[in-house]
């Protein structure tokens, strides 16, 4: 049983399993295989009441046993996962292929990246401005006024 597992009973001990089907009762003197009418349970309250209870007993007892079979499914996928994450880090500090070593690479491509984008937007600017500066100011106000009058 692992470790994680809810336990119903302690391991020593000698109460019946709760996820095993009940007894039958004495007291209202029924096979639990066969159906019980319902004048029968009419006629007698505590018995209805007590198959009433084992009844909601059981489905706790189900769902509970339900969730501990989830919960034992979630652990084992949890450290098939660990297991896979410490296999993924030996085999990374093998390679030379490290988390830290790929992040600074990261950064030296964005810094390299962003480095040429600036170097384009200065070599670009720097044609812009050295046009406006041989045509003149003035020649490119009086254009762009041309230019207005015309498409209006």
């Amino acid at each position: 049983m692992d470790q994680y597992e809810l336990r119903t009973t302690p391991k020593n001990s000698t109460t019946p399993d709760p996820t095993a089907a009940p007894a039958p009762d004495p007291a209202t003197d029924a096979d639990p295989n066969t159906p019980t009418s319902a004048t029968h349970l009419g006629a007698n309250p505590a018995a209805e009441r007590r198959s009433t209870r084992a009844g909601e007993v059981d489905a706790v007892l189900r769902a509970l046993a339900t969730l501990q079979r989830q919960q034992s499914e979630q652990t084992h996928l949890l450290r098939q996962l660990v297991a896979e994450i410490e296999q993924l880090k030996a085999t990374q500090s093998q390679q030379g292929s490290t988390v830290t070593r790929l992040d600074r690479r990261l950064r030296w491509a964005r810094f390299w990246r962003l480095g040429w984008l600036l170097l384009r937007i200065a070599f670009f600017g720097g044609i812009v401005w050295f046009l406006v500066y041989l045509i003149g100011l003035e020649q490119i106000q009086a254009m762009w006024e041309r230019l207005v009058w015309l498409l209006t």
